[in-house]
């Protein structure tokens, strides 16, 4: 397990909860980006008067005169989407950018038109920014450094758009999987993923269930995992566990695998046999003369479901309170990276 320095990694938990506790009070909003060029993930939350951007080893804070909702980043270079008032008290959608590099700030589009919803946002490489409409979820908004407002109408409410390469704004619906490139708008698939997606690094989008998604060209596309024809694609053999998403239970694994009775059964921690209920992280399997053990990616506490329980125990791993067992390390590397790190708790602060 890396060791990041407690300080940093404290100012970062308390940004964690503190921003899960206040968001169902919606007095502060938090994202969580992450930065192509340099792999790093940043958990931002912004209210109406202050910033914070925070990684495994940055953290500022810094004043902020505009209603700020949403954000993105390349290259060091994080843009804001939000609004202010003018004199005359109309509203006007505002670009604002922030150099984390430099610290320095500037509006960089300006527009009374537009009208956002504040969830979907995302940013090219040359300044265009790409949001929802407000009045109209089907209705994907383009606007330029120099205040030019498009806007395309797509088929399905979006659910959720990514620009991750910079180029290609990926445009997730409830219709499908779209792309938007040079103003041409494709659909490339009728099955988008049904969850949130996030950033685990350069190449790679995960979302919250365990699945994957790789970037070709710019395109979202599913992996091709090998898996034994007789397993269900959600459920995995790496070496001595099995890798089951969260709510299965014990009769749906037992269906899945095609096992039969008398060569199936689930035990607890405490070596107990269970004919029931749902799989929970630990538990035994032992299966035609096998036995491996049931790992939950972000399910640390054997219980069968993600909670608020989860990630307190994370927390403790990262800070080194507490040192995960051989089962839990496996459950706790959400990312697959190899190490239990801030990017897995900000991966399982989004699953429950």
């Amino acid at each position: 397990m890396v060791i990041i320095r407690k300080r940093i990694i404290s100012g970062i938990l308390i940004i964690l909860l503190t921003s899960l506790s206040v968001l169902s009070t919606g007095a502060a909003e938090n994202t969580v980006v992450c930065d192509s060029e340099s792999n790093t993930i940043y958990t931002v939350s912004f209210d109406n008067d202050y910033v914070s951007i925070s990684s495994d080893d940055y953290q500022v804070v810094f004043e902020n005169t505009n209603h700020l909702f949403a954000c993105d980043v390349h290259d060091g270079i994080f843009r804001f989407l939000g609004y202010n008032y003018k004199d005359n008290g109309k509203e006007q959608t505002v670009i604002y950018s922030y150099d984390i590099r430099s610290g320095d700030s500037n509006h960089i589009a300006v527009n009374t038109e537009a009208s956002f919803s504040p969830h979907n946002f995302a940013v090219s490489r040359n300044d265009e920014c790409f949001f929802v409409s407000r009045f109209d979820n089907k209705t994907l908004c383009t606007l330029s450094k120099d205040g030019t407002l498009k806007a395309t109408t797509l088929k399905g409410t979006i659910n959720q758009i990514i620009c991750h390469d910079g180029i290609t704004v990926n445009v997730i619906t409830s219709d499908g999987l779209y792309i938007l490139k040079n103003s041409e708008v494709q659909k490339i698939s009728n099955a988008p993923p049904k969850d949130p997606l996030v950033y685990t690094d350069s190449e790679t989008l995960r979302a919250y269930d365990g699945k994957h998604h790789h970037f070709f060209d710019g395109v979202l596309a599913p992996i091709q995992e090998e898996t034994p024809a007789a397993h269900s694609p959600q459920i995995n053999f790496d070496d001595s566990f099995c890798i089951v998403p969260q709510g299965v239970t014990i009769a749906k694994l037992r269906d899945s695998l095609g096992a039969h009775k008398d060569s199936f059964s689930i035990f607890d921690k405490d070596s107990k046999e269970i004919a029931s209920g749902h799989l929970g992280t630990g538990m035994e399997i032992r299966y035609n003369s096998k036995t491996f053990t049931a790992v939950i990616y972000g399910e640390l506490t054997s219980e069968g479901n993600i909670n608020s329980r989860d990630l307190k125990l994370m927390m403790k791993f990262i800070t080194g309170e507490e040192v995960p067992d051989k089962v839990q390390t496996k459950a706790a590397d959400i990312n697959r990276d190899g190490n239990i790190t801030v990017k897995d708790l900000l991966l399982l602060s989004k699953m429950y």
